[in-house]
């Protein structure tokens, strides 16, 4: 009966809906008031409990048809249904509320959420709100207050926005819902979906346009989003086909298409999963599930995958019922039309990770988010017997941990990432504590070890044996003052602590230890061990010392003069570090080694006399110091990274051993000159980067190269590379201001990508020993002219960019790899004129905003430029529609044609000798690639590109079939070869045949160029593409490892044998190694029985001996006649 009813006034309401909408108002709210009234709950709010005497809204700004939604109201005048903009302000609100003690406090929405402020405005489908200023009343408890809504124009006009049509397989990219439907009298459950992920572009009034992204697009740092209109619904769900959704944004409105494609999946199988903690809501059990499920595709091919990982189409789960702790937790995994059902264990949320082994548990991660962590001793009836990890969150949480007496084990990083651990009480169990374990907690200043614990103890807050000989963790974060015990000997504990701040004292009846004036040595005086923090003035170590103890007398910020002992010989990690008064220093004459951090951070240090038997200067050992000039003796072969960095360094003497000057060693220095004497070898990265003062270098002849920023940032006014130096790396002279002078002397001279870049060079014209020039090389240097020598094989992206003043450029015609933009902003590009730019024998590119339909390269022309007409660096190359190509060409560039959109044909003339990668790629409409028989390095059949032999498979234009059987010669197919085919169905008889990354399945974003592995990944798209293979073939792995293209498929076929003669070691080539494989093995060596004998059969004779080694070596040699394999004369 009671559904009877609902049916009955649900169909009532739904045909009645306008008329009844004030009467449903008004009941609604007499029964509310009703309720209030018969309960004893006073209608207040928590919140209003703090009285305040009014507050005030600050006036609101809303840019015109945003912050705000679409729907949809009953017009009675109008009799019908309207449409209107609804605008939601409540986001933005933000004033002040005056309390009654006169006190202010700051408001926002969450405050006016909180106390239940109510909102009063004139919108309504009859009273839309235009531009203009919109009042709104806000009310609490009887005090009023007013603020204006502004409603004001976009900062631009739409002119027009293109909207991609996108494709989506039917059930996937949505979610299911539920309805209720009158007629059947239940709810039933339908497929509704979502297309947010959409693209394209808004193009504005200003002439600028912005890219599509996320539901929206960016204007001058403002985003905005679309609404979007459908007409999916219950009754109308949308089906296999075409959909038109309108988007909406800033008022202009446009439209594009949904189209649904038929699923590809057969089946889909749970295969195992994961148990789930007892969550709150359906909600968090759906993102909590993990399981593994087998999807088999109409074609047979088969997947297994999981449901953490990413695909285009992912799985939707539906939660079935209301979950429980147990097994039998029903969910439903739809897949396109697959759907199965599986079932989930519920457990109990402990708060803790874990997995049970050895008859106990181990806690794997720690879920809690308190600041006070207790580990129970038992977790599902098990004991809790070890802690492998807390898990990383605990980086702004847990301040205290306490380990139960149960645990056995805790591993050497179960407390990474508890950064903001203070305290920590550790059980009876723990038989195994280390320094390691606690060297990354910074504030943890004390650990507290059951007094029941056999194995350690714990005195105010530091650990020790049970023995109590050896201190075994000191806490880094420890402030107060700690005693250590008479009994300890080993305090080594101290030296593995991360703090500078260690503050122990020694009893006075220890055996082992004795402080004598603020410092602590061994009892025999032969070690110093620690100096208290506190100590002042000058400090004479006795000569009975022969070691210090790491940080023995760091932070020591008192001590300003130090003798240190005359045996001793090593200044140990980190000695004096951070004593910031220490402004003398004497060495005695043995010292042969200063170690990592020896006297960092040492400001007061201006000078320090290194002995003549120093042979090695650590990491950082003077790292921030005050030292303003080092003379490096003789002896030291290396001094280490950063050795010298950020200190005040003005004089640098280099002795005559040092080999290695190590990375950053004096970056970020005053030094003003530098001499390399010839004995240096090598000079790190960034050595004098950012040393701002640097006026003047002098390269001596040991070193080859200058590596990546070595002198980036500094002063230099003119620098002279010598001979020996055959390569200048990244950035190596960045950001030089001053330099002006530059003469490089060398013999085929590598220039590194941004080398040089933005350094005036005034007065500097690159010589003709340059081999290369890497990208952004000179760019924006005020270079006048460019004579490229003989040597010059490259000129890469942007070498010369923005050189301004750059007007007299030469090219000798032996230069074929240049890009496009390697003058992009020069004096002399800036004059070309629109059109067809040449650079001697280069065709560089289109310049201008438009491009011919018929583009002819002009004869003599021997290179076309990387990019040349990439549709992101030219102008309307989109036009193009024929290219004609001179008899000289011999390379076409990288990305040369990319983006050539409307190009249909091309011919490759005998004499191109170089193709460049992806060349072709993004020309969607060419049809056929038709390469001269003549040319000895390419070849095309069926208007498909490939090298001379065919043996690549380079670039498949646009096919007028469906399907591409590729020629059983193809041995590799080439990345992206297929990306604008148009092909969903590629045959590959061959079962060994190699497929480059992104090979088959993929294309790609037009505006991103092919550079590097790392744009490949930004730029592709997937693609529908049937592969139809042999099961275990080589392009069967490609799909099964392909896990980013869920397109992508597999369609068995029987294989094919393939024979390929003379390839005795099957490595896909025929060469000496083949030679060299048969004639060991005629010769019988041992671990040459097992070659192809089928492809070593080079006569086809049945027998493989003497004969056929000859006819491999004379096909190896190119004998006339000895061409073709297998040799049949």
């Amino acid at each position: 009966m009671q559904n009877s009813s609902i049916k009955f006034l649900g169909g009532f309401f739904m045909r009645q809906k306008h008329k009844l909408t004030k009467i449903f108002k008004l009941v609604t709210v007499i029964a509310l008031m009703a309720c209030l009234l018969m309960s004893s709950i006073p209608i207040t709010n928590a919140a209003s409990q703090t009285d305040f005497k009014n507050f005030s809204i600050d006036d609101i700004e809303i840019i015109q048809f945003t912050n705000g939604y679409y729907t949809e109201d009953y017009d009675y005048d109008k009799d019908e249904y309207v449409k209107w903009y609804n605008y939601d302000y409540s986001s933005k609100i933000v004033g002040t509320a005056t309390l009654t003690d006169g006190s202010t406090v700051d408001i926002d929405y969450a405050w006016i959420s909180d106390n239940d402020v109510d909102l009063t405005d004139s919108q309504s489908v009859n009273n839309q709100w235009g531009l203009g200023s919109h009042q709104v009343t806000a009310e609490l408890e009887g005090i009023k207050t007013t603020f204006n809504v502004n409603i004001v124009k976009p900062p631009v006009t739409v002119k027009s926005i293109e909207i991609n049509d996108i494709d989506i397989v039917e059930c996937t990219s949505g979610y299911y819902t539920k309805e209720y439907d009158y007629d059947k009298d239940e709810y039933v459950e339908w497929y509704k979906y979502s297309y947010f992920d959409v693209n394209g572009t808004v193009t504005f009034d200003d002439g600028t346009s912005a890219e599509i992204t996320s539901g929206g697009f960016e204007y001058k740092n403002n985003y905005y989003y679309f609404d979007f209109e459908n007409d999916q619904s219950y009754e109308n769900q949308w089906d296999i086909g075409t959909h038109k959704v309108v988007a909406k944004a800033l008022g202009f409105e446009t439209s594009f298409n949904c189209n649904i494609k038929e699923s590809p999946y057969a089946s889909i199988e749970i295969l195992s999963v994961d148990p789930v903690k007892e969550k709150e809501d359906s909600w968090d059990y759906e993102c909590a599930l993990k399981f593994v499920y087998k999807v088999t595709y109409k074609g047979g091919r088969v997947e297994q995958r999981n449901s953490g990982d990413y695909y285009d189409d992912n799985p939707t789960i539906s939660i079935i019922g209301d979950w429980q702790i147990g097994k039998e937790n029903e969910f439903i995994v739809h897949l396109g039309k697959a759907t199965a059902k599986g079932y989930a264990e519920v457990i109990p949320d402990y708060g803790f990770d874990f997995v049970a082994q050895n008859d106990g548990i181990y806690i794997t991660n720690c879920t809690l988010e308190d600041e006070d962590i207790i580990i129970p001793e038992e977790i599902a009836g098990k004991k809790v017997i070890g802690i492998t990890s807390l898990g990383y969150h605990f980086d702004t949480n847990a301040k205290s941990i306490t380990i139960p007496d149960s645990v056995k084990t805790i591993s050497e990083d179960a407390f990474e990432g508890c950064s903001s651990l203070q305290s920590l009480t550790i059980g009876s169990g723990v038989e195994y504590l280390s320094a390691k374990m606690f060297m990354r907690l910074y504030n943890l200043s004390e650990i507290n070890v059951s007094s029941n614990n056999k194995n350690y103890l714990s005195i105010e807050g530091v650990v020790y044996n049970s023995a109590v000989d050896t201190m075994v963790v000191y806490p880094n974060g420890k402030s107060k003052s700690h005693t250590v015990p008479a009994s300890v000997s080993n305090i080594d504990a101290i030296t593995e602590s991360k703090s500078d701040n260690i503050n122990i004292v020694f009893a006075d009846e220890s055996k082992y230890y004795k402080t004598v004036d603020g410092v602590t040595y061994t009892v025999d005086m032969t070690k110093v061990v620690l100096c208290n923090k506190t100590k002042g003035g000058k400090y004479t170590m006795p000569d009975s010392v022969t070691q210090i103890s790491d940080k023995a007398f760091a932070a020591c910020k008192n001590l300003t003069d130090v003798n240190i002992s005359k045996n001793v010989t090593d200044i140990v990690y980190s000695a004096f570090r951070g004593c910031t008064s220490l402004n003398n220093v004497s060495l005695p004459s043995n010292v042969t080694k200063i170690s990592n951090e020896a006297f960092a951070k040492c400001t007061s240090l201006k000078d320090i006399s290194l002995s003549d038997n120093l042979e090695a200067i650590g990491d950082s050992a003077f790292y921030e110091s005050g030292l303003a000039k080092i003379t490096i003796p003789d002896k030291v072969k290396s001094v280490d990274d950063y050795a010298f960095a950020s200190s005040k360094v003005q004089t640098i003497t280099i002795g005559k051993s040092v080999e290695t000057i190590g990375e950053g060693t004096f970056q970020l220095t005053p030094v003003i000159n530098v001499s390399i004497p010839d004995n240096v070898k090598s000079i790190g990265a960034s050595a004098f980067c950012l040393c701002e003062n640097l006026k003047s270098i002098n390269l001596g002849s040991g070193l080859t190269e200058i590596k990546d920023c070595t002198f980036a940032q500094t002063a230099l006014n003119n620098v002279f590379i010598p001979k020996n130096i055959t390569k200048i790396c990244y950035k190596a002279f960045e950001n030089c201001n001053y330099l002006n002078d530059l003469e490089i002397k060398g013999d085929n001279v590598e220039i590194g990508e941004s080398a040089f870049i933005c350094c005036p060079l005034k007065n500097y014209s690159p010589s003709e020993n340059i081999s290369n020039y890497g990208d952004s090389s000179f760019r924006y240097s005020k270079i006048r002219n460019f004579h490229a020598g003989k040597t010059v094989t490259e000129i890469a992206y942007n070498s010369f960019g923005g050189c301004s003043e750059l007007s007299d450029i030469q090219i000798p015609d032996t230069v074929l790899k240049i890009s496009s933009c390697a003058f992009d902003g020069t004096k002399w590009y800036d004059a070309q004129p629109d059109g067809s730019v040449y650079l001697d024998h280069i065709y560089l590119r289109n310049k201008g905003e438009s491009a011919p339909q018929n583009l002819t390269i002009k004869e003599g022309t021997k290179t076309i430029a990387d990019g040349a007409l990439f549709n992101v660096f030219c102008g309307a190359t989109e036009n193009i529609k024929t290219i004609s190509l001179p008899d000289s060409l011999i390379r076409i560039g990288d990305l040369a044609f990319n983006g050539c959109t409307s190009l249909t044909e091309i011919t490759i003339p005998a004499s191109v000798e170089q193709i460049g990668d992806y060349a072709f790629l993004g020309c969607e409409s060419l049809t056929s690639i038709n390469v001269d028989p003549n040319n000895k390095f390419y070849s095309s059949e069926n208007g498909v590109l490939f090298n001379k032999n065919k043996t690549e498979l380079i670039y498949c234009p646009k096919q007028s079939s469906g399907e591409y059987t590729v020629p059983n010669s193809v041995k590799t197919i080439k990345s992206f070869a297929f990306a604008n085919s148009g092909t969903e169905r590629i045959v590959i008889n061959r079962t060994n045949v190699k497929l480059e990354d992104y090979a088959i399945g993929y294309t790609t974003e037009p505006w991103i160029p092919v550079v590097s592995e790392v744009t490949k990944k930004w730029c592709t798209k997937n693609l529908d593409a049937i592969i139809c293979c042999a099961k275990g073939s080589t392009a069967d792995q490609y799909v099964q490892n392909t896990k980013d293209n869920d397109k992508l498929k597999c369609e068995y076929i029987d294989p094919t044998i393939i024979i390929d003669f003379g390839d005795a070691n099957g490595d896909g080539e025929i060469n000496a190694k083949d030679r060299m494989m048969l004639t060991r093995h005629l010769a019988k060596w041992s671990g040459y029985e097992n070659i192809d004998m089928t492809a070593a059969d080079l006569n086809n004779d049945g027998a493989v001996n003497a004969k056929d080694r000859m006819i491999l070596t004379r096909h190896i040699a190119k004998w006339s006649g000895y061409e073709t394999l297998p040799y049949t004369k």
